[in-house]
């Protein structure tokens, strides 16, 4: 009997480790998605002013003639602002 128990306690172990283990890998890919670099992947950018780093997210805290680093998956760019909307 002590045998039958011991076993099942084990298969019961495996069975909680496999699926903690199914579930980390949904959460990681899920975080992986959301990361900086796999949305510049997808074609987005992040832009900064430069040489403050400030990220870009209105077209009010920049000026007309001013650099901005636009990042993209594979580089970066400095852009010189020369209109708004």
């Amino acid at each position: 009997m002590l045998k039958r128990l011991n076993d099942k306690l084990l298969s019961s172990i495996d069975t909680y480790i496999q699926n903690r283990r199914s579930i980390t890998i949904v959460f990681a890919s899920r975080l992986n998605d959301l990361s900086p670099v796999a949305i510049l992947d997808r074609g987005y950018s992040i832009t900064r002013t430069i040489p403050d780093a400030v990220v870009v997210r209105d077209p009010k805290i920049v000026n007309l003639g001013q650099n901005l680093e636009v990042m993209l998956s594979k580089g970066s760019l400095i852009c010189r602002v020369e209109g708004k909307s």
